[in-house]
């Protein structure tokens, strides 16, 4: 499949699953921020939508724990020329207080002034917060 219909599929199966979803509006809202705050270059903006303890497991298998490495780890990529970076979910289940959303990203990644253009997958768990927002527990970007 090419990545053009990757991609339009992707967002379609979004739109219905999150028409279905519960924890949906929140969860996206935790979403559009996380894109936000890259797209403005805030890795601590980032890091905050993440739980204390969270875990992020990188494409390169890089194991980074908690929101200090986290923070390092997003203001490493925003450093290194990533940018536009967008997540379209895929689908979305909540169980209690946690969540579980499959998804495809983009972003462009701009070296020696040309740009290329990513894409991959990734897998988060998010955790309801007392304050009944949701926060990324754990995440798989492959």
């Amino acid at each position: 499949m090419k990545p053009q219909q990757w991609m339009t599929t992707a967002l379609l199966l979004a739109t219905v699953e999150a028409t279905s979803a519960g924890a949906g509006s929140t969860v996206a809202h935790t979403t559009t921020d996380f894109e936000s705050a890259f797209n403005a270059g805030d890795a601590g903006r980032i890091a905050d939508l993440y739980t204390e303890d969270a875990i992020v497991v990188s494409p390169s298998q890089e194991i980074v724990k908690a929101r200090p490495e986290i923070r390092e780890f997003w203001a490493g990529k925003i450093d290194s020329g990533t940018s536009s970076f967008r997540v379209h979910p895929i689908n979305l289940r909540e169980d209690g207080d946690s969540a579980y959303q499959t998804a495809v990203w983009n972003a462009t990644v701009t070296s020696n002034g040309r740009p290329s253009e990513f894409y991959g997958e990734m897998t988060s768990v998010f955790a309801r917060q007392p304050d009944g927002s949701w926060k990324i527990q754990v995440q798989n970007w492959y």
